[in-house]
């Protein structure tokens, strides 16, 4: 058991991008946490990690747009959908929208500078 959770623990983006210990910093809802934490991982179930899984869905196509394959960066960044409400919401906290193509930098981005470290885990 020790092994196999060195070998996982050794895999992971957190030493070199930082983006779970901000993650785990924020104040949120347990579920929510786990949630952005299983997006951040790729481990949600998209139509792609269905598929990869042997599970069969009727199509890959993403359920918002049906223009591209479902995966967690389509369904939370690219998608004209999903882009659509994270430009909602930079103009709701006043500021300019980037889109990163990244969901762990899109994360560390939204890590606002000119606010106190109180209001960035709020």
């Amino acid at each position: 058991m020790k092994s196999a959770y060195t070998l996982l623990a050794n895999q992971g983006t957190e030493p070199s991008s930082g983006v779970f210990s901000l993650l785990w910093k924020t104040k949120a809802l347990p579920k929510v946490m786990i949630t952005a934490w299983r997006i951040l991982l790729d481990e949600i179930p998209t139509r792609r990690n269905l598929v990869s899984r042997g599970i069969i869905v009727s199509s890959s196509l993403c359920v918002f747009c049906n223009l591209a394959e479902e995966t967690t960066q389509h369904l939370f960044l690219d998608c004209i959908f999903a882009h659509h409400v994270w430009m909602l919401c930079c103009r709701w906290i006043g500021i300019l929208g980037v889109h990163n193509k990244d969901i762990g930098n899109h994360f560390v981005n939204f890590h606002l500078v000119h606010m106190s470290e109180k209001q960035n885990q709020v």
